[in-house]
């Protein structure tokens, strides 16, 4: 049976909690990234460390912007079950 992905994988996907997810056809595969990035910037936690900071920009319209954007105060970013809330 061959998998036809219509219109489903044309339209931006959300869950019951709001995270939305947009499809794309990448290299061969479809992949889901969330509508609103994920933001960890504000998070901190001692317990983890590294030796080197990746970020995804591949998604990003202006990935320069988005790599110099600096959250405003009042801004509460995207921080996709950091704390382990989800059931």
């Amino acid at each position: 049976m061959e998998f036809n992905s219509g219109a489903f994988l044309e339209a931006t996907l959300e869950d019951r909690r709001g995270v939305r997810l947009v499809p794309r056809w990448e290299r061969g595969l479809w992949v889901f990234r969330p509508d609103e990035p994920f933001d960890w910037r504000r998070l901190t936690n001692s317990r983890i460390t590294a030796a080197h900071l990746v970020v995804d920009l591949s998604a990003s319209e202006d990935p320069l912007a988005d790599w110099y954007a600096v959250p405003d105060e009042d801004d509460s970013p995207l921080a996709f079950n950091y704390s382990r809330t989800l059931v």
